[in-house]
């Protein structure tokens, strides 16, 4: 009692945010080292060898997505959701193509997740419309498909593009927060949306 995580007697004048135990500490410490390997500088867009989505694009819809050497997104967390700047338009039945590929170094298992009942859940595994069964080489292309469904309504659904360090599409969850990956989100829209 009076004496901090250091075992040096408390001072008044330190701010009050700084950790008040040894687990505190370690808590931060372990958040800000997790925060460096996620955002660091081998993030960068301009870095093309590291754990990031370098290529998305689709075919077989009404107005495809052509999201290609994009690069690391560079922002926290790895998440960026793309709004009007890339968007794919469907019509109910369409089978869309994806190709996907990760950066030069590390290899990817890519999962795509789209809302259709459009309750802000990506319900896994029902709404996990695609996925690798495997991790796909580094750089390498790879093509995922899924059918839009016959009877999906018109509207504006939200689409989650992932990618996990060694791990295969099919475990890749659509919310879990993963040390190394990235995650891109697009508007699908059906219709008029």
């Amino acid at each position: 009692k009076g004496y901090n995580y250091l075992g040096a007697k408390k001072i008044a004048s330190l701010p009050t945010n700084l950790p008040q135990s040894l687990e505190e500490l370690v808590a931060k410490v372990s958040s800000v080292h997790f925060y460096l390997e996620s955002d660091d500088s081998m993030h960068k867009h301009e870095n093309f060898i590291n754990d990031f989505i370098n290529t998305f694009t689709t075919l077989g819809a009404n107005n495809n997505i052509n999201n290609a050497n994009s690069g690391c997104n560079g922002l926290p967390n790895n998440y960026i959701y793309y709004g009007c700047n890339h968007v794919l338009i469907c019509t109910p039945g369409q089978t869309i193509n994806c190709t996907l590929q990760s950066g030069n170094t590390y290899q990817q298992g890519f999962a795509i997740f789209i809302d259709w009942n459009q309750n802000n859940v990506f319900n896994v595994p029902a709404e996990r419309v695609a996925a690798t069964s495997n991790v796909p080489a580094a750089a390498s292309f790879t093509t995922i498909s899924f059918i839009v469904p016959a009877n999906q309504p018109p509207g504006t659904y939200r689409m989650r593009v992932r990618c996990a360090y060694a791990t295969p599409g099919t475990s890749i969850n659509p919310d879990t927060q993963y040390g190394y990956g990235e995650t891109e989100d697009y508007n699908l829209i059906i219709g008029g949306g």
